[in-house]
Parts: structure tokens; C-alpha cells; sequence
């Protein structure tokens, strides 16, 4: 006889899903009716404008967090360059009951580009996308000039101190000029090492004082970082301790 074992099953209790809350708003219209509604989940709008009795349904507007692009005047200011949230007005007519993008270019001016749908939006990112490409070219260029512009105002007879063209970088242009012109600013000459005894983390030292020092890197570290860790190096000698 074949010896058998039963097991009673575990009573099995589903879980209780999460409350969700009720977001259920009622407007007084303009007609003296109410609008029973459900708020989305993805709008912040408070309709604290909309609880006064002055509404019209396709005037219930829905919107969304807003992603902003904001940049300094030289005034001090802060202005916003574009804006773009979520929007729909559900009970609108005209296209708009649906939601959809709304990007204003100019934040300050209130002026919108329409109702983009995801793929319309997904477009207006990719243009994007290219015009972030075309900064950081320009973000290059500019570094690329200020070297140039510095080389031509530390030639002899255009610096006090003259002979330490070091002095007249700030940290910004330690950060962002070419390597090849910082190294001969500073006048660093790059050697490489197989030390052992240098602890692990210790990939790059630079030694010696502005005009003549050497800047060591262990053999294994690759070109891209040893250009990021000779800014930091430099950088240390400004009393600052990374880019």
C-alpha cells in the first residue's frame, strides 16, 4: 500500500485593494444646475475658480503639472522659456475634450501652440532633443574661443604677472577648455606609471607647482577619464575639489 500524505490548503484571503479617493468634484454652472465630475488623477488644478457658480461645462479645464524651462537675465531675473502640462477640457466641443499637450514657448505670455497629441508631442521632444545637440556643439565651440581669446591676451606685454597664464583662468575654463591648451597653461607634462604601492583609488597625481608639473596617471586609466581627472586636478589647485 502506497503511503499517502494530505494537506489541507491555507485559506487564501485577498488582500484588500488600496482605497482610492473619491475625487468627485460638484460645480455650481452658471444656469444654477450642478456638474457632478471626477477629477483625473493626473491634475493639480484646485477649481477653487471653478466652485463659484459662474461655470459652463465646456469651461472645466483639467491641467496637469507643469514642466518648466527657466533660465537668469543678467538683470538678476528668472524668466521662463517654455512650459509644457497636460491639459483637457472634458466637456469642450472643439478637439480639446481629449487629453493633450499644451506647451506655451513663451511662459510669461500665455500664448499655447494647441492640443498635441503623445505623438505630436513625442515629435516636438525629438526637435528638442536636436536643439540640445546643437547647444552642447555651441557649448564646445565657445570653449574652443576661449582658449583662443586667452592665448592671444596672455601674449607677452598683455598680463600683469606676465608668465603665469594660469592666473587669469577661472573655474569655469579649467572645466571646460581643451585639455591639450590647459596642460600647456599650467605647463604640466603627463607621464604614466605601473605603481603598485599607489593606492587603488589613486588613478591620477599631479605634483610640482604652475609652470612646471607633472601630472601622473596609472596605465590602466582610459583617455576619457584621465581628461575628466586632469580638470579635477587642476581644479585642486583653485582649492576646489571636483568639476
Amino acid at each position: 500500500m502506497q503511503d499517502t500524505v494530505q494537506t489541507t490548503p491555507a485559506t487564501f484571503t485577498a488582500q484588500e485593494p488600496a482605497a482610492v479617493p473619491d475625487r468627485t468634484i460638484t460645480y455650481p454652472l452658471r444656469n444654477g444646475s450642478v456638474l457632478a465630475h471626477a477629477c483625473p488623477d493626473w491634475c493639480i488644478a484646485d477649481h477653487e475658480g471653478d466652485l463659484g457658480g459662474l461655470l459652463m461645462p465646456e469651461d472645466l479645464r483639467h491641467e496637469g503639472k507643469p514642466a518648466v524651462l527657466e533660465f537668469d537675465t543678467i538683470e538678476g531675473t528668472r524668466e521662463r522659456i517654455l512650459d509644457a502640462r497636460i491639459v483637457q477640457y472634458p466637456f469642450a466641443s472643439d478637439g480639446s475634450e481629449q487629453p493633450h499637450m499644451e506647451l506655451m514657448p513663451d511662459g510669461g505670455s500665455g500664448e499655447s501652440t494647441g492640443w498635441l497629441s503623445a505623438a505630436e508631442f513625442n515629435a516636438e521632444i525629438r526637435r528638442a532633443q536636436r536643439h540640445l545637440t546643437s547647444l552642447l556643439h555651441l557649448s564646445e565651440q565657445l570653449a574652443e574661443a576661449r582658449a583662443v581669446a586667452h592665448e592671444r591676451f596672455v601674449a607677452p606685454g598683455r598680463l600683469t604677472g606676465r608668465g603665469q597664464p594660469w592666473l587669469s583662468l577661472d573655474n569655469g575654463d579649467i572645466e571646460t577648455m581643451p585639455v591639450d591648451y590647459l596642460l600647456r597653461v599650467f605647463g604640466v607634462k603627463v607621464v604614466e606609471v605601473d605603481d603598485d604601492s599607489r593606492p587603488a583609488e589613486q588613478l591620477a597625481v599631479l605634483s610640482g607647482e604652475p609652470g612646471e608639473m607633472t601630472l601622473s596617471f596609472k596605465w590602466c586609466v582610459p583617455q576619457v577619464m584621465r581628461e575628466q581627472l586632469t580638470r579635477v586636478e587642476l581644479l585642486k589647485t583653485r582649492g576646489v575639489g571636483r568639476v
